[in-house]
């Protein structure tokens, strides 16, 4: 249950979190947001306004992962963790989860969310992004646990060594910004494509998302 995994996060978070502060009032980006403190929820994100934003900006991107995948914005509250900034940081964290997803065209499928675990857990140390990725295993084919060493790991290594973490990255500043353009900017590294957990090319277009929304839901309507 995604409430017990939250819960175990916070429990298990405080060795990571002092640090991962400081390495936000490291980065300009990541100053910028732990001094402004946005939230990213239902309530603060105008999904209607991203879906209007030209192809391959950040934030169409951002909304054609959700609704892809028939997600709303939010995301379980920090509720175990007692130092204002670290629970921020904790929550910054959950809150961007999906972001990294859509920047990394990855799928949700087991295979896909442990490779971002992955990415996760060397990006910042918590240790139940770790944990995730290496009990998670016990669900994957054995073809999948060979391609998590040999891949995803190799992968999320570079990745997570080179580029900024998302709870740095300003993505509420960046809305319009071309998503490629982001990338170049945070140092990120590409996946490997991988059939059945990273995304079909094109992915991120409008009328490719409108499809796939409407094949899991006959009842939806593509908006124009």
């Amino acid at each position: 249950r995604a409430d017990l995994v939250a819960a175990a996060g916070d429990l298990t978070a405080a060795p990571a979190l002092s640090r991962l502060a400081d390495q936000m009032r490291a980065s300009n980006s990541g100053r910028v947001v732990l001094k402004n403190r946005p939230l990213i929820n239902g309530s603060t994100i105008n999904v209607d306004m991203l879906r209007k934003l030209p192809s391959g900006t950040v934030g169409h991107t951002y909304w054609a992962w959700l609704d892809l995948h028939g997600f709303p914005p939010d995301r379980p509250p920090v509720k175990f963790v007692s130092n204002a900034t670290h629970a921020y940081v904790m929550l910054r964290h959950r809150q961007t989860h999906d972001f990294t997803h859509a920047l990394a065209g990855m799928g949700v499928s087991v295979e896909g969310e442990l490779a971002i675990k992955l990415l996760e857990a060397v990006q910042t140390g918590l240790p139940v992004a770790a944990l995730s990725a290496v009990f998670g295993q016990i669900r994957l084919s054995p073809s999948s646990r060979v391609r998590l060493l040999n891949v995803w790991l190799p992968w999320a290594i570079e990745c997570g060594r080179k580029s900024e973490p998302s709870l740095c990255v300003d993505w509420e500043g960046n809305w319009t910004t071309p998503m490629e353009e982001l990338k170049a900017n945070i140092g990120w590294v590409e996946p490997p494509h991988v059939e059945n957990v990273t995304l079909p090319l094109g992915w991120q277009n409008r009328d490719f998302v409108e499809h796939e929304s409407c094949l899991q839901d006959p009842n939806k309507i593509p908006e124009p």
